[in-house]
């Protein structure tokens, strides 16, 4: 695969250290720096995820003339302790300095962000032959727009209209940047840019911007990101989705939005349709936040586990900020009011729960010989709409014991009237305690 990101680029720098003790001369904090990290932003954060994932990039960007670019064209090139794709640069000269973005960090907490040089240049980058020649025969083309103006460029405008007749176009936009080409197959604004762009007030709902802005760029679809509310979807034509996520607690999250449009693109270009891909991005982009967000991509990708990566990555980035992952299992075949207080009080023992629930196959009532009332993946649904459920992992074995063991909650709560609790031997090998609930029964009316 083979795609084009063409956008403002940026150097990111990250300052970690620890903060203990305010300044003596202002009530602010003294950083004390452990580390820092240099890599580069905005369209070249896009390129450097893309090359992660062994796809071929053309960037075309526009750099200054100084040490700044010249460190992000060796940044740029292939890494070879991993296998990166390789990464094309196509640029142009920026006529102003390289645009700096540092983030500043005390532990977990962010203490500032500092940008530098990132007003648009007083004379706006112009395309090349070369720049424009990149985009032919590409398989998507994503236009990450920070307002430094090579994405309003008259010539790479023609090219990628004509392009977009054929290969999908993601626009990652900025308040003060281009308006997004009508080729464009989904925009991609968060919710403070669909409001900039909306003139909408602090309180619009995404769906109606998702609508408006549809409408008034001629675009196909608009994606509002709604960060740990996951995002909204409207296609032209078509009804507005809900896309939800679970949120990850004590990440920055900086280049969210970036692997969020990626992630859009490279789905569109294997062939999904627009919702699946903006359903993918959405799973992709809590996965990027739950491993570190930024700070995830100094360390080799995860290899595949069982159970699924998702639900690993939430236990290890509750754990990995001192939280306490708490589970519960049940068949959860008719959901009523006494098992919601149920997992109300397990969710509350921690910060995260997880439901184990039996599959299909070894489920049984007693109202349908041996046939669930629900199916595994109805039931799962139910579970994730409830706001005190995490995630929800469906097992077919005889009883949750060999799930668990894949897990290891530091929790394991089941209801007081239980006599024996099989779990308890398994969860205190492993240093966890079992605690039950109360059990309060569902109340007949009158």
């Amino acid at each position: 695969m083979r795609i084009a990101v063409v956008g403002d680029t940026m150097l990111d720098v990250d300052l970690a250290g620890d903060a203990e003790a305010l300044g003596p001369d202002a009530p602010v904090p003294v950083l004390s720096t452990r580390s820092t990290r240099r890599r580069p932003g905005a369209a070249g954060l896009v390129a450097t995820l893309l090359a992660g994932e062994g796809i071929d990039v053309e960037l075309i960007t526009a750099l200054g003339d100084d040490a700044r670019a010249e460190e992000l064209k060796h940044m740029l090139a292939p890494w070879p302790r991993r296998p990166h794709g390789p990464i094309s640069i196509n640029f142009t000269k920026l006529g102003a300095p390289t645009p700096v973005k540092t983030l500043m960090r005390a532990g977990d907490h962010l203490l500032l962000r500092l940008h530098e040089d990132t007003a648009p240049p007083e004379f706006p980058p112009h395309s090349n032959r070369r720049m424009r020649d990149a985009l032919t025969g590409v398989d998507a083309v994503i236009v990450s727009d920070y307002g430094g103006g090579i994405a309003a460029d008259p010539g790479l405008r023609r090219t990628m209209s004509a392009v977009g007749v054929n290969v999908p176009i993601v626009w990652h936009p900025h308040p003060h940047g281009a308006l997004p080409l009508t080729a464009s197959a989904v925009v991609t604004p968060n919710e403070w840019a669909a409001r900039q762009a909306a003139r909408a007030e602090a309180d619009a709902d995404p769906s109606d911007l998702a609508q408006t802005l549809a409408a008034n760029w001629s675009v196909r679809a608009v994606a509002v990101t709604c960060g740990e509310r996951g995002a909204v979807l409207h296609e032209r034509g078509r009804h507005t989705h809900v896309i939800p996520t679970t949120a990850v607690v004590g990440v920055e999250a900086a280049g969210a939005g970036d692997r969020f449009a990626a992630s859009v693109a490279v789905a569109l270009a294997s062939g999904s349709g627009t919702r699946a891909a903006v359903e993918s991005a959405v799973a992709a982009t809590r996965l990027y936040l739950a491993d570190g967000g930024v700070a995830g991509l100094d360390r080799p990708p995860a290899r595949p586990l069982d159970p699924p990566v998702d639900v690993l990555d939430l236990t290890r980035a509750v754990r990995r900020h001192g939280g306490t992952v708490v589970a519960t299992a049940g068949r959860f075949d008719s959901l009523d009011a006494s098992h919601v207080r149920t997992l109300v009080a397990a969710r509350a023992l921690g910060d995260c729960l997880i439901v184990f629930i039996e599959g299909d196959a070894s489920a049984r009532t007693s109202t349908d010989a041996g046939r669930p009332l629900m199916s595994a993946d109805d039931r799962r649904d139910l579970l994730m709409a409830l706001a005190c459920v995490d995630a929800v992992i469906v097992f077919d074995e005889s009883d949750p014991r060999a799930a668990l063991d894949r897990i290891r909650p530091d929790v394991f709560v089941t209801v007081d009237d239980t006599d024996v609790i099989p779990e308890e031997p398994l969860v205190g090998g492993w240093g966890g305690r079992v605690v039950t609930v109360p059990f309060r029964p569902v109340a007949q009316a009158g």
